[in-house]
């Protein structure tokens, strides 16, 4: 019991320092199965394959950078390879591609911090005039509720506000698996007219995903992030095949494989508990200098 208390009260700790993102995308998945049994070499019967991609990501990002993610997408059509004769499928078959299907995915995501993309600028937007010398003083105009400071305002609200403008780039990698809901089931069989046709779906059940995401923005907020993923099927979704022949059984092992590629972008959407309280209000709030009516003032410090 102590034990459990201690993980739940761990994960509520992460969690209220986490930030928490929903992130909708649209992209392009270009997609590779290739088929092959005892019979013949892996090739494959519908190429490249180009298909649109719809999905959300939703991710939890630790203050270390670290995270986690979870996804719901739709993933490449799985190919339908119908063939008379399993001796002949390599040379004389039909290839469908199936509609889209949806995938479940989840692992681990890490982000870096924001390289600056541009160098924003340094102009003074304060609002006060400073004098040389080794005293300056300082004289502007600041509204109610407004602190008044003594050692270093200028430099540090100009590079507070220098810091805000420019845009900036963060590079998400990450790691993790697929999961298709919808089961593989067994060769299909049909006659028709005294003829006998097979259907084998290729495609795959579980897979690694590996990609990195480039987020850009300004002032310190996201504006889009722009994936490039990768997919690789883990099992080669093996189906056996018997066929029966002068009273001889013989058996077909067929076998699939699929990679993909994904490009993709999107506008995420950032949910984070804001527990900051500003400079200026808690200086203010403990200062005697704070003035409770509109003035003007002078202000005087020294390097």
């Amino acid at each position: 019991m102590k034990n459990i208390l201690t993980l739940l009260f761990a994960l509520i700790t992460f969690s209220a320092n986490a930030q928490f993102t929903f992130l909708p995308q649209v992209g392009l998945e270009n997609s590779r199965t290739t088929i092959k049994s005892n019979e013949f070499s892996a090739f494959s019967p519908k190429g490249m394959q180009f298909a649109p991609q719809l999905g959300v990501r939703m991710g939890y990002t630790f203050k270390t950078g670290d995270g986690v993610f979870f996804g719901i997408s739709s993933s490449s059509p799985a190919v339908e390879f119908k063939f008379a004769d399993p001796l002949t499928a390599r040379t004389s078959y039909k290839a469908y591609a199936e509609d889209l299907q949806l995938r479940l995915e989840g692992g681990y995501q890490f982000s870096t911090k924001p390289i600056a993309l541009s160098k924003p600028g340094s102009s003074n937007r304060s609002g006060h005039s400073c004098s040389g010398g080794q005293h300056h003083s300082c004289t502007g105009h600041l509204s109610c509720g407004q602190h008044n400071s003594s050692n270093h305002f200028g430099n540090t609200s100009n590079k507070t506000m220098a810091q805000n403008k420019g845009w900036y780039m963060r590079i998400k990698p990450s790691a993790g698996f697929a999961f298709l809901p919808s089961e593989k089931g067994k060769i299909e069989t049909e006659t028709k007219s005294g003829q006998t046709n097979y259907e084998y779906k290729a495609g795959w059940n579980t897979a690694f995903i590996a990609g990195t995401a480039f987020e850009f923005g300004s002032r310190k907020q996201s504006k889009f992030v722009v994936s490039l993923n990768y997919l690789k099927g883990l099992g080669n979704n093996t189906q056996t095949l018997n066929t029966v022949d002068n009273n001889k059984t013989t058996a077909y092992t067929f076998q699939s494989n699929t990679s993909s590629f994904t490009v993709s972008i999107g506008i995420p959407v950032n949910f984070k508990k804001n527990n900051k309280v500003t400079q200026q209000h808690r200086q203010c709030s403990s200062s005697s200098h704070c003035m409770s009516r509109c003035a003007q003032y002078r202000m005087f410090y020294q390097h």
